[in-house]
This record gives structure tokens, C-alpha cells and sequence, in this order.
């Protein structure tokens, strides 16, 4: 999440010479990738205190994670 975040500071070099439709392609990346790290760190902490079902939790972190290399069916 800390990479996600801290990489949105840089935004505006970034974009200087960008069009509109390129910055809002970024900054959704950036919005994608930072949310995928979190369900990441959230469905690692599950499974690791035990709370209810182990296999719920590694789908929810296998989604997070193909997210997060954009495998289909959660590229954009």
C-alpha cells in the first residue's frame, strides 16, 4: 500500500505532458493497485488469526492477487 501511496505524490510530474485521458488511466491504476494491497495485508491477516473459513480467504487473496499482476478477468 506504502508504494501505491507514495508513488501518488509524483502525479504531478508525471502528467505535465500527458493528456486528461492518460492522467485518469494512471491515477485509477494507482486506485486499483493500492486497493488489491490492501485486500492483500487484510486476507493475509485472516488467514493468519484463523477467522472462520481458510478456503474463502485464499480465494479472496488469490483474486487480490491476480489483481494486482492483471491476469483476466480483473485488468480494466
Amino acid at each position: 500500500i506504502g508504494l501505491e501511496i507514495n508513488i501518488l505524490r509524483f502525479i504531478p510530474f508525471l502528467t505535465k505532458s500527458i493528456k486528461q485521458k492518460n492522467i485518469e488511466a494512471i491515477c485509477e491504476y494507482l486506485v486499483v493497485q493500492a486497493f488489491a494491497s490492501s485486500i492483500i495485508l487484510f486476507s493475509g491477516f485472516l488467514i493468519y488469526n484463523n477467522y472462520g473459513s481458510i478456503n474463502v480467504y485464499c480465494i479472496i487473496l488469490s483474486f487480490a492477487l491476480i489483481t494486482k499482476i492483471g491476469i483476466f478477468p480483473s485488468y480494466y
